[in-house]
């Protein structure tokens, strides 16, 4: 047997014995990445800016993705008597800057004006850092439990039915008006025209003039600023426009909104009350 030919054998053997060695060493590989990827994964899972939070005066707020809503009304913070309602943002265009902390846009502790600000997790913590007003906080709604009973009674009782019949992104320059016409429902116990900000309407500085019928309002800066509307709503900066009818006998009505002195960028929301 030639020398060669033992040469060719014992290279062919070395070779297949590094293929195996390698072929272990990249499955086991994959097989901690696979590990460290689901484990990432549920660090993640743990710091998403998710869940119920609820405050001490009877606020509920629901984080989602990048925003939190106003699930349920508590009591009134601002002294003007202005509140929120179900459907507002408390926080929104929020995004991670360390493992428990965010960035975006919030409102600030008596819910009257919207800012920059912070939010921070720590065990089950929720406080909000408005840039400018004093922080303020919710904590995690949990809980379990299991129990039963039987049991018989009667009652009676009223509630609110209330639903959203328009909530639309407008946008327009410094000086441009953008109006939409609607048409609410008969025997409707309430109406309300508001503005705020989401995700995608970022900058709510428009002023807003609600106008009964298909006209769209007239609005002029010169002399003075002023309209032809049924309700004018001009709050500073980026505070939520509102208006709002009580037994409204006009089925069509046309909002207007006008960005007096900057770009505006708002969430137009109609909401009825049924009766």
């Amino acid at each position: 047997m030639s020398k060669n030919y033992l040469r060719t054998n014992l290279l062919k053997k070395q070779s297949r014995s590094i293929l195996i060695t390698l072929g272990v060493i990249i499955f086991s590989s994959m097989i901690y990445l696979s590990a460290c990827s689901k484990v990432d994964d549920a660090i993640n899972s743990l710091l998403d800016f998710d869940g119920i939070f609820s405050s001490s005066d009877g606020w509920k707020i629901d984080l989602s993705g990048s925003s939190a809503e106003v699930t349920e009304v508590g009591t009134t913070r601002s002294s003007s008597g202005y509140s929120l309602v179900k459907g507002d943002y408390v926080m929104t265009g929020m995004s991670r800057t360390s493992d428990n902390s965010w960035a975006g846009t919030v409102i600030d502790s008596k819910f009257e004006h919207i800012v920059s600000g912070t939010a921070t997790i720590n065990s089950n913590v929720l406080t909000v850092t408005p840039v400018g007003y004093p922080s303020y906080s919710f904590t995690k709604s949990t809980g379990t439990g299991t129990g039963t009973g039987t049991g018989t009674g009667t009652g009676t009782g009223t509630g609110t039915n209330t639903d959203t019949i328009y909530s639309e992104n407008m946008k327009g320059g410094e000086g441009q008006s953008k109006w939409v016409t609607i048409t609410i429902p008969k025997d409707v116990k309430k109406v309300e025209f508001f503005t705020c900000e989401t995700d995608i309407s970022y900058w709510n500085t428009a002023d807003m003039f609600v106008k009964k019928g298909s006209t769209a309002p007239t609005v002029s800066k010169i002399p003075t600023y002023s309209s032809n509307a049924d309700c004018e709503s001009k709050e500073v900066n980026r505070y939520r426009e509102y208006c709002s009818y009580d037994n409204p006998t006009t089925l069509t009505w046309t909002i207007l909104l006008y960005g007096y002195n900057s770009d505006f960028s708002s969430q137009l929301v109609v909401v009825i009350t049924k009766k």
